[in-house]
This record gives structure tokens, C-alpha cells and sequence, in this order.
């Protein structure tokens, strides 16, 4: 039995320290490439004017960001009259409102009793905004019920809807710039996710021809993109088509993810979602630039023969926030609703039929969740696409939307590959550890220390150290950063680590039950 369990702990080790040697080649690679193409933009792409722009924010709920977004896109560093903002809202917010306004009673009821403010949050996310929902705890704790259900009862009706508040706010601003900078549509019906909503403005902007050649761009309400965003994307596009004579159709702006996360506290919730933005950061700066780089230079080396497509088939994907596409593309084809999440089936159907997936250098900067169960259903539904990959291969082969057949059947391997590897991360990393301790081996437990030491304490360092740089190159630097915060977020990512193939485990649960049972999969918005 012993003997079993070496064998697995150094197959284990060797993979996590191969793992861990390709992730730190990749993260310095892609640190200098995006400080050397940041320093080259900023000298080339300042005039760089030549493309028309359509910014679409799909919204869900988002009262509390509604007006700050409309006023960051609007003031963006390029002329007026080349970028268009559409905000859409979905009748969905109005019908959920209605469906949940039956636990305002138990929300007056735990408020009275004076639960955790953390509770309460978790409990009723969706609810009231979370901001809002701090006040009410705040301001009316351990009143009687009655004065409390009154109160919230109160409040939660005369909330205002995302759609009134754009609506409001894209008026003060096309006042103030005197020309209608900003449109406000409403997906109209209650059902559907933000895929339906895109679609719509899609469906709605088609009926005008000058729209054909623009490039559509998607971003989500917590989107803070740098103000030189859209001058790159057009840099972007023309050195690709000059460099290759290859005119490409779609970039992806990469995000950090530490927006808020200096407002996160000083306790074991607050360290560990800091952890959290560490983390995705370091995913976004070791595989996703790695692949949009390598998927993107692989189109320039293909050839059609077997050789050539089995070495440069990249995958690839797309992402929902930071994505630019030519509309000429989506209004033939549109984003994906036959899927949970719409966007890396997106990126998977532009690689099979040879799309170059451009990377952008300027990153943006998002948010992470508010609360671990957020963080949780957050990954939860990142990994559904993972388990549809084959129902997208079929899609693909069925309408021949394809380069090679070959391509499709590499590519959907690679997907799948990756969702595997998630799946089994946390045991991963993590099995050869209760080996050690199992046989009492300090040996063991010391070379799994020095393998978690170069997996996560070394690159995170390394990114911690080029936060503000980064951040910088985002638009701004947000993030408090010392030794000590340093220190108490790495090893609180040990908790990040080990809960990572959580998500992954609750979307497999979720799939099974939909198919034995027949209980649908709801795709949960990410609350603020």
C-alpha cells in the first residue's frame, strides 16, 4: 500500500513541478510583453482613429453601478462621433423583483433577530443591491419585525429599475455632449441571459447598413476599461493587417481582477477573496495572454496538411467583458444561446473556422465577488461550457463552419483537456500532501511545501510586486499593497486552491441533475 502511495505522491509532485516551471516561463514572458507593447501603443496608437465602435453593457440588476458606468464609458479618449454606447436592460430584472419580493418577510425577520450582516448578504443576494442592503441591516437592526417588514417592504418597492436609472443618466450625458452618445434598449422579455440581451442590440443595429464595418465591443456594468481602450483595439487591428496581411476581426482585451480589492476586510472572508482576485489574475497573465498569443501567431503558420494542423491548432476563447468584434461577423452568426455561457463557445467556433483571436496588451480591470458563495457559483458557471464542448463540436460539423475537420476534432480535445485539468486541480495539489501525513513522512511534506512554493507563493509574489504597474496600464492603480497583505493573502490562497475544483464538482452535479431528473441549470449573475 505504501509503495502505491509513493508512486502516486511523486507522479503528483513531478506534475504539479512541470505545471508550475511552464506557468512561471509563461508569466514572465506575457509581464514583459505586456510592458513592451504598452510602452510601443502609447507611442503608435494615439492617432489611431480609424474604426467605429459600438460599446454594448448588458445589464441585470445593476443599480448600483448604473450611473458611474454610463459616465466612465462616455469619457473615454476617443472622438465622439466614432463610438456609440448601448445600454440593455432585460424585463427579466422586473419579473425576478416580482418573484422575489415573497423573502422580504425573512429578510425583516433575520434583521430583527440582528444576524450577521454576512449572513444576511449571502442569504439574499439579489435581493437589493449590496450597498443598500447594508443600510437596511445598518440602520434598522434589532427593530420589531414589524417596523422592519414595513420598512423593507417600503424600500424594495419604490427601488427603481436599471432601466429608468440609464435612462436618466444617458439624457444628462447626451445633454451634456450635446448628441446622443448613449441608447438605452430593453431586452423585452423576462426569461433568457445576457447572450439574449447582446443579440437583441444586434438584431436591432442590423437594420442599418453603416453599422456593418463598425466593431462591436461587450463589456459588463463593473467594466472599468483604460480610457485608451479603443485606440489600441484600432493599433491593434491595422499592425495585425500590415504585419501579416491577414485583416482580423476580433481582439480580446485580458483582465486583472482586483478592482475592489482593497475594499475586501481584514478577516478570513476578506483574505481569502483577495486570494481570489490573485488567483484569476494569475490565470488571465499565465494561460489566457499564452493562449490568445499562440492561437493568434498560429494562424500566420498554417498550412493545409497534417502536420501543420495538428502542431498549430490552437485553442482559444473569448470572453464576455473586453470583447471586440467586427459586426459584419455577429450579425451572421450572433453569440451563442444554444449554451450556458455564450463566450468561450464563442471563441471555439471563431478557432474552428481559423479567426485569429487578437490579444490586447492594455488590460482592464474587474471585480471578483463579494462573497465566497459568489466566488463559488462564479466558477461553478465558468466550468459549464466545459461539459458542452461536445455539443459545440456537433454544432460546428453539422454546419460546416469549419477549416478542417481534423482541427475541430484537435481543438475540442484541447477544450475539454482543460476543463479536466481544473477538474482535478484541487486533488492535484493537494493529494500528495495527505500522503505525506498519512505515512508520516516529513520528507513529503516537505517537498509538497517546496512544490506549492514554486506553484503559487513564487508567481504570486511576482505579480504582487507588478500589481500597481499593471494596474497602471489598466487605467489606474487601486490596490494597497505591503509585505504583510503580501503575505496573509498567499497563504489564505491555500483556502482558493483548495476549494478551486468546487465549482467544477456542483456544475457536474448540476448536469447530471438536469438530465435525470429534469432540473434545469439557472445561471446566477454575479451580485454587487
Amino acid at each position: 500500500m505504501s509503495n502505491i502511495l509513493s508512486t502516486i505522491f511523486w507522479l503528483l509532485i513531478i506534475a504539479i513541478c512541470i505545471r508550475s516551471l511552464s506557468n512561471f516561463f509563461n508569466l514572465l514572458s506575457n509581464l514583459k510583453w505586456v510592458a513592451n507593447k504598452n510602452v510601443s501603443y502609447k507611442k503608435k496608437s494615439t492617432r489611431a482613429t480609424d474604426e467605429e465602435f459600438i460599446i454594448c453593457i448588458p445589464m441585470l440588476r445593476e443599480q448600483r453601478v448604473v450611473s458611474e458606468t454610463l459616465k466612465y464609458f462616455s469619457q473615454l479618449n476617443y472622438p465622439k462621433d466614432k463610438y456609440h454606447i448601448v445600454v440593455v436592460t432585460t424585463n427579466k430584472e422586473i419579473a425576478e423583483k416580482t418573484r422575489m419580493s415573497r423573502f422580504l418577510s425573512e429578510l425583516a425577520g433575520d434583521v430583527s433577530q440582528g444576524k450577521a450582516l454576512k449572513t444576511i448578504q449571502d442569504r439574499y443576494s439579489g435581493l437589493f443591491p449590496f450597498d443598500q442592503l447594508r443600510r437596511v441591516y445598518e440602520k434598522y437592526r434589532l427593530e420589531s419585525y414589524t417596523v422592519v417588514f414595513k420598512k423593507v417592504k417600503s424600500i424594495y418597492k419604490q427601488l427603481p429599475t436599471t432601466f429608468n436609472l440609464a435612462i436618466k443618466e444617458a439624457e444628462i450625458i447626451n445633454a451634456h455632449f450635446k448628441s446622443k452618445l448613449i441608447t438605452v434598449m430593453n431586452y423585452p422579455r423576462s426569461q433568457g441571459v445576457m447572450s439574449h440581451q447582446i443579440n437583441y442590440v444586434i438584431k436591432k443595429l442590423a437594420k442599418y447598413k453603416q453599422s456593418t464595418n463598425s466593431i462591436f465591443a461587450v463589456y459588463n456594468a463593473d467594466s472599468r476599461p483604460n480610457p485608451n481602450t479603443l485606440r489600441n483595439v484600432a493599433y491593434a487591428l491595422k499592425e495585425f493587417e500590415e504585419e501579416t496581411g491577414i485583416k482580423p476581426n476580433i481582439v480580446q482585451q485580458s483582465s486583472l481582477f482586483t478592482l475592489n480589492y482593497s475594499k475586501y476586510s481584514k478577516t478570513f472572508t476578506g483574505y481569502s477573496l483577495k486570494a481570489a482576485a490573485l488567483f484569476q489574475t494569475k490565470w488571465t497573465l499565465v494561460r489566457e495572454l499564452t493562449r490568445f498569443r499562440s492561437q493568434s501567431r498560429s494562424v500566420i503558420t498554417y498550412k493545409d496538411n497534417f502536420i501543420s494542423k495538428l502542431f498549430n491548432t490552437k485553442i482559444s476563447h473569448c470572453v464576455g467583458h473586453g470583447l471586440f468584434v467586427r459586426f459584419g461577423i455577429l450579425k451572421n452568426e450572433y453569440l451563442p444561446t444554444e449554451t450556458i455561457n455564450e463566450d468561450l463557445p464563442f471563441g471555439f467556433y471563431q478557432c474552428c473556422k481559423g479567426e485569429p483571436i487578437l490579444p490586447l496588451p492594455i488590460l482592464e480591470n474587474s471585480e471578483t465577488p463579494d462573497t465566497l458563495k459568489g466566488l463559488m457559483n462564479q466558477k461553478r458557471f465558468w466550468f459549464t461550457p466545459y461539459l458542452q464542448y461536445q455539443y459545440c463540436r456537433d454544432r460546428v460539423l453539422q454546419l460546416k463552419k469549419y477549416r478542417s475537420r481534423l482541427e475541430v476534432e484537435i481543438l475540442t480535445i484541447q477544450a475539454e483537456l482543460t476543463g479536466f485539468i481544473w477538474f482535478l486541480q484541487s486533488f492535484v495539489l493537494f493529494m500528495p500532501l495527505i500522503i505525506g501525513l498519512y505515512l508520516h513522512s516529513l520528507s513529503m511534506i516537505a517537498l509538497w511545501s517546496i512544490g506549492l512554493l514554486i506553484y503559487w507563493f513564487v508567481p504570486i509574489g511576482l505579480i504582487y510586486t507588478n500589481l500597481n504597474k499593471l494596474e497602471d496600464i489598466a487605467g489606474k492603480s487601486v490596490s494597497k499593497t505591503d509585505f504583510k497583505d503580501y503575505i496573509l493573502t498567499s497563504f489564505f490562497g491555500l483556502y482558493i486552491l483548495l476549494t478551486h475544483s468546487i465549482g467544477p464538482i456542483l456544475c457536474v452535479r448540476d448536469f447530471a441533475l438536469a438530465k435525470f431528473i429534469d432540473k434545469p441549470i439557472t445561471k446566477l449573475k454575479t451580485e454587487r
